[in-house]
């Protein structure tokens, strides 16, 4: 049952990136942006170790197919995660990494 749930998290999880992706696309080219916040991706909902690598397979899947790069970023501090994902939004300018941490892919 939890491996069922999470699944279902990340498909969900992977919806909502793609649909924000657009919104997201830094002014550097062919790559882009995506943000996670710590309510979305927590200790307790997902088993990182398995779930990070399914996420990470699937946005490889995405970037071979509409040949763009993805950069995933995890914000501990999911407040300063939605005022710059809405200054972004506003601007359409590439957004800082402030009081974040990458994740390679």
């Amino acid at each position: 049952m939890k491996k069922v749930f999470t699944l279902v998290l990340i498909a969900a999880l992977l919806v909502t990136m793609l649909v924000g992706l657009t919104g997201c696309k830094s002014g550097t080219g062919d790559e882009i942006k995506v943000w996670i916040g710590g309510s979305i991706v927590g200790e307790d909902e997902l088993d990182k170790s398995q779930d990070s690598w399914v996420l990470s397979k699937l946005l490889k899947q995405y970037e071979d197919e509409h040949g763009v790069k993805i950069k995933l970023t995890y914000f501990e501090d999911e407040e300063a995660m939605v005022q710059l994902i809405a200054n972004n939004e506003r601007s359409n300018k590439e957004v800082p990494d402030w009081g974040s941490r990458d994740f390679p892919l």
